[in-house]
């Protein structure tokens, strides 16, 4: 299978995201394997047409915890039978029964990935050792996800990342292993509107930290984040006001414009202008000609220009840019 990739981006399989995926520029897709996120509002009977979108090409396939609470438990097994064998990577837990992970392993024709957080650091390698009897560690990549990462705790993750590496015997043996977190902020609801905000990539600096460490053991670490999402599932409620926002990285950092409510115009065309006009003066911009998305972000400026798209089709736009820009990084390394 594919060996040559650098960068595993998280994504929640949405309309948003998924459509980010399709227009990458094809020297962008060559370079990644996504993992793609199964949500509870998820509609499950088009998980098969939107496998579309990443035509061909191989993918890590998760489903969150949300979702067996809410459809049960047989639901994974349900969606991974709609992939095609020859491309998808099935992503299983320590926690995981034995009976699941042989049947993933026996699904796939790629291998399969173990997913392993913080809460499990404690009988980490006597946990592994279990499964690895009956596995080829070999054709498995192991994914180290770290989760939220902030000022705050970037010291403790560095520790807890040292840990895990530590903990996990034979490491080298393993066909890949890939480092995630995101510094994405969780909530917006403290910045004010139609201002730049600056949050640092703690994800990207973290890999930069653990990549040097792991360079001595002769280990080949691979970037993965969540793009411009924070871990886990958001539930809209009702009485939730939400906002255009404009989300953009840079190499350093998350660029966030928050713009005005829906209920207030937030997706008009003035509006939207404002933001786009903004960013587009700003030293972060990237420039028309570097992504599908920033070229959106551009266009939108123009006089005969009609739509503004929708909050799906910013998510779209800012995931597009930032995928783009990571490969970019990861390619020529300062």
């Amino acid at each position: 299978m594919k060996s040559d990739f650098i960068y595993v981006p998280i994504v929640k399989w949405k309309k948003g995201e998924q459509e980010a995926l399709k227009e990458l520029d094809d020297s962008i897709k060559d370079k990644i394997i996504p993992l793609i996120e199964i949500t509870p509002d998820f509609e499950v009977t088009k998980f098969e047409d939107s496998l579309s979108n990443w035509d061909n090409r191989y993918f890590y396939f998760d489903v969150l915890q949300e979702v067996y609470e809410e459809k049960g438990g047989e639901i994974y097994f349900e969606l991974l039978n709609q992939c095609d064998p020859e491309y998808v990577i099935p992503v299983v837990f320590l926690s995981d029964d034995e009976e699941a992970i042989k049947e993933a392993w026996d699904y796939s024709s790629n291998g399969i990935a173990i997913r392993i957080t913080s809460d499990d650091l404690d009988e980490l390698e006597e946990n592994i050792s279990k499964i690895t009897k009956y596995i080829d560690i070999n054709d498995v990549d192991l994914i180290i996800d770290l989760k939220d990462i902030n000022e705050n705790n970037f010291s403790e993750k560095k520790i807890v990342a040292r840990a895990l590496f530590q903990s996990i015997p034979d490491i080298n043996l393993y066909r890949r292993i890939i480092l995630s977190s995101s510094a994405f902020p969780q909530y917006l609801s403290g910045i004010s509107r139609y201002k730049i905000y600056q949050f640092k990539r703690y994800d990207y600096q973290l890999w930069e930290f653990v990549k040097k460490q792991s360079a001595k053991h002769n280990i080949n670490l691979i970037y993965s984040d969540y793009c411009i999402s924070a871990p886990g599932y958001f539930e809209y409620k009702p009485y939730m006001k939400l906002s255009h926002n404009l989300r953009y990285t840079s190499e350093d950092s998350f660029i966030i414009i928050k713009g005005e409510t829906i209920k207030k115009g937030g997706l008009d065309s003035e509006n939207v202008i404002q933001s786009c006009k903004m960013l587009i003066n700003d030293e972060s911009y990237s420039g028309k000609d570097y992504s599908w998305g920033d070229n959106y972000i551009y266009t939108r400026c123009n006089d005969d220009v009609k739509n503004f798209g929708n909050l799906s089709t910013w998510r779209k736009v800012g995931t597009n840019h930032h995928i783009t820009i990571v490969i970019n990084q990861l390619s020529n390394p300062s």
